[in-house]
């Protein structure tokens, strides 16, 4: 298993401690010290369902296995068993993604909202 298989909602989610919702969630900064509002941004973009999220008040934004770093950079994660960079982060979260699912949890990804529907 690679990080390219672990599905980047449920890293948001697991690490996050929050739940996706449709294809934008907004959440407080796990950077820095606490928003008054949130400023976290997690966003599906259409046509592949690739997740990013962009942090405007710290002015940072990227991938999944990116804000976990910058989680690590801030001091938020510590890594104990693996080496404190990039490629450390990333088999962190594929160990964590590998007990997830032989603790026999199944991880069901986030519905995406439909944006040309229309109630009538």
């Amino acid at each position: 298993m690679t990080i390219r298989d672990v599905p980047p909602s449920w890293i948001y989610e697991y690490y996050l401690g929050i739940e996706l919702q449709g294809n934008t969630t907004k959440a407080q900064s796990p950077l820095g010290p606490t928003d008054r509002r949130p400023s976290l941004s997690i966003h599906r973009h259409e046509g592949g369902g690739v997740w990013t999220w962009a942090d405007f008040r710290a002015g940072k934004k990227g991938n999944a296995p990116g804000l976990i770093y910058e989680m690590m950079l801030e001091g938020k994660i510590v890594l104990t068993e693996f080496p404190a960079n990039y490629d450390g982060i990333c088999k962190m979260i594929v160990q964590d993604y590998r007990e997830y699912l032989t603790s026999g949890k199944v991880y069901k990804e986030p519905e995406a909202a439909d944006r040309w529907r229309f109630s009538g």
